[in-house]
């Protein structure tokens, strides 16, 4: 593919690796590491979402519930 967004979109790849290669943090032994703790960060913080949606939901059932049971003692109380 001869196109000229094809060719900038290279040049702009080969820029961006040349950037990369010159920074520590790419040589870095500990980049694995790092990169792992990372994921295993952002997986934690994806489910601490998770169940906070849930106790939410599991917390507005009960409201409604409980509302449900005080209309009917209301209704019953007139």
């Amino acid at each position: 593919v001869q196109s000229n967004s094809y060719k900038k979109a290279v040049r702009r790849l080969e820029a961006l690796e040349s950037l990369l290669n010159r920074q520590d943090t790419a040589k870095s032994p500990l980049l694995q590491e790092k990169l792992r703790a990372l994921h295993k960060k952002l997986e934690l913080t994806a489910k601490i979402k998770s169940v906070r949606k849930a106790m939410r939901t599991s917390t507005s059932l009960a409201f409604k519930d409980e509302l449900k049971a005080r209309k009917r003692v209301l209704r019953r109380l007139g």
